[in-house]
């Protein structure tokens, strides 16, 4: 974005030392307002991993006040990347960012890094003199770098790999008529000239904890479920009480997970006990990536009723055939016999 309003990096030095004239301040109006348009578009999308874009999409045409949790996470969220994007940039990477820190435990003088040929580039100085290694000590490595480090120092933790060192040098080695690859990736080994090993201990062991990784997402993503489902009591009472039985109240939110209007159905079961239930007689409708929430009510004749008891309620699919989900509740009540003791006097 920046390289397309305000040029390489060559305009842009430029543009940051000239006057605030009306150039200089439509084009960074421009930038900003387009990094701040990203900034919310990126932490919009992120609230609506959590909520759905449906969801999302309903909020943003409600009053920030009805939502102020998520309005506000939006706002400091746009903000902190607004300021990265604007500001704080590659200083992300040399003070956050776990990368650098994670590579240098990691690698060692056989692992594939970007790395500088000493032995080919050394001495440096001008190309049309005799005596001199390849490199001409141009510093196109150093100002394309992000991180604004030199490669020709050596492997650096700051380093993100993302090579445009390399790039810049081959551009650099084709116009003075040199091999190109002064700056490439190789091993610390390959770069001295020594043999570089393939096959070491460290690579059976990161194979090995890749495949445990792979397994365990396989494993995850068998178990994902196109809805999802979550039983809470209803507010007040925990049970009441009439002249015939006892019920509860419970409250049941359905997730559609998939892109169609789906139909859920709930069936009921505990071990031992006669009840019915209703609010569950027509299904449960739920639009694409949507939610419902309906009442759920469990009610036991007085003469069934032997005291409090566990349940499950179980969501089936559309076809009525399969449960997706399975939910432990409880029944709760008074004293079985103390209740139709009373009852009876």
């Amino acid at each position: 974005i920046e390289r397309w309003i305000e040029g390489d990096a060559a305009a842009r030095k430029k543009l940051d030392k000239q006057a605030w004239d009306n150039e200089k301040i439509i084009k960074r109006v421009v930038k900003n307002g387009i990094f701040f348009a990203f900034s919310a578009l990126i932490a919009h999308l992120f609230l609506a991993y959590f909520i759905s874009i449906p969801e999302l999409y309903h909020w943003m045409r409600t009053s920030p006040t009805e939502h102020w949790g998520a309005f506000l996470f939006v706002f400091i969220a746009s903000s902190i990347i607004f300021l990265n994007f604007a500001w704080f940039r590659e200083q992300l990477c040399l003070v956050i960012c776990p990368y650098g820190r994670l590579q240098s435990a990691l690698i060692d003088d056989d692992s594939l890094i970007i790395g500088y040929d000493e032995a080919r580039g050394e001495p440096r100085g001008p190309a049309k003199k005799e005596g001199f290694g390849d490199c001409i000590n141009c510093y196109r490595c150093v100002q394309v770098c992000p991180t604004g480090i030199d490669i020709r120092q050596g492997l650096q933790m700051e380093c993100i790999g993302c090579a445009n060192c390399i790039d810049a040098c081959n551009t650099i080695m084709t116009k003075i008529n040199r091999p190109k690859g002064l700056i490439r990736y190789d091993s610390q080994n390959g770069l001295t000239g020594q043999k570089r090993r393939y096959l070491r201990p460290r690579t059976f062991i990161y194979a090995a904890l890749m495949l445990v990784g792979a397994g365990a997402f396989t494993l995850s993503a068998m178990q994902l479920r196109s809805a999802n489902m979550n039983i809470v009591r209803m507010s007040g009472a925990p049970y009441f009480l009439s002249d015939t039985g006892v019920r509860n109240q419970y409250q049941v939110r359905v997730i559609n997970k998939t892109n169609e209007t789906k139909t859920y159905k709930l069936v009921s079961a505990a071990e031992g006990q006669t009840y019915t239930m209703e609010g569950n007689e027509d299904g449960i409708t739920v639009p694409p990536m949507g939610e419902e929430l309906r009442p759920v009510i469990i009610s036991i004749q007085r003469d069934d009723y032997t005291g409090k008891f566990p349940l499950t309620i179980s969501l089936l699919a559309p076809d009525g055939e399969k449960a997706i989900i399975t939910r432990e509740a409880e029944f709760l009540g008074p004293n079985a016999r103390l209740w139709k003791e009373h009852s009876s006097k």
